[in-house]
């Protein structure tokens, strides 16, 4: 799992600067953060094995960091 993979990826927005166009955009935040779910981390080692499944890619996702979510709401 790559960035690149997507190919609507152009380019790596800091979770400030996605903040900031909420805010330009009339959203207020929410909350923001990385979310880590341990049970699905300390399994990515098991399901390193594992035949491709939804709980292998969600728990590899949980393992390298990769859930940083923003959430914003119009008022």
């Amino acid at each position: 799992m790559n960035f690149w993979d997507d190919l609507t990826h152009t380019h790596i927005v800091s979770m400030g600067a996605l903040a900031k166009q909420c805010r330009l955009a009339g959203f207020d935040i929410s909350h923001s953060g990385t979310s880590r779910n341990w049970l699905f981390a300390a399994a990515y080692p098991i399901l390193f094995f594992a035949p491709p499944s939804r709980q292998k890619f969600t728990s590899k996702i949980h393992w390298s960091g990769w859930s940083a979510y923003l959430v914003a709401c119009k008022p």
